[in-house]
């Protein structure tokens, strides 16, 4: 019977014991996104077609909102020019890689799958959105003030993205938080 109790309270001081590894959510978090994150890339990467439909997307797209707005854009293959500015969308200006980032965070949290679908189907238009007023937008700082194209184009817009991302993902957590 004593050798009973010795044996429990052997059980329970291990379980509590600050020596043993626990799951930290947090680590679990990073470890999961970097691992989707990067077979997301690299499926990508191996599927050429989503990045020439997504830049011919991006082009035509470009080119529909230009005219809307009055303007006359030439387009040839990959590039749209309007007046003295012309620029050429690459992948990097295509919002495949932006969603592919939040996709991964959306995936790696912790949540139904449901949620997650759901959480990725409302970013892909927000995103392509975001990045046709980002094109936009860049294509009339060459346009009207070439000197701040590279500061626009580098720094401004990568840093609202990185913003844009994180709060799309913030604000997907705290909703899936409160669902039932």
């Amino acid at each position: 019977m004593l050798e009973a109790a010795r044996d429990r309270a052997s059980k329970v001081r291990n379980m509590t014991d600050p020596r043993r590894p626990h799951p930290n959510p947090a680590r679990t978090f990073v470890v999961r996104f970097a691992l989707l994150w990067g077979a997301l890339l690299s499926a990508q990467a191996f599927l050429p077609s989503i990045m020439t439909g997504a830049i011919a997307g991006t082009v035509a797209s470009t080119a529909a909102m230009l005219r809307l707005l009055g303007a006359r854009p030439e387009v040839l293959g990959d590039t749209v020019g309007v007046g003295t500015a012309t620029i050429q969308i690459v992948p990097e200006c295509t919002p495949v890689l932006a969603f592919l980032t939040l996709a991964a965070a959306i995936i790696a949290f912790p949540g139904a799958a449901r949620h997650k679908v759901l959480g990725c189907a409302a970013a892909l238009p927000i995103l392509w959105a975001y990045n046709l007023v980002r094109i936009l937008t860049t294509l009339a700082v060459l346009l009207w003030a070439p000197r701040l194209f590279d500061v626009a184009h580098s720094y401004l817009w990568q840093g609202i993205t990185i913003c844009l991302l994180v709060g799309l993902f913030v604000a997907w957590a705290g909703i899936v938080r409160r669902a039932p």
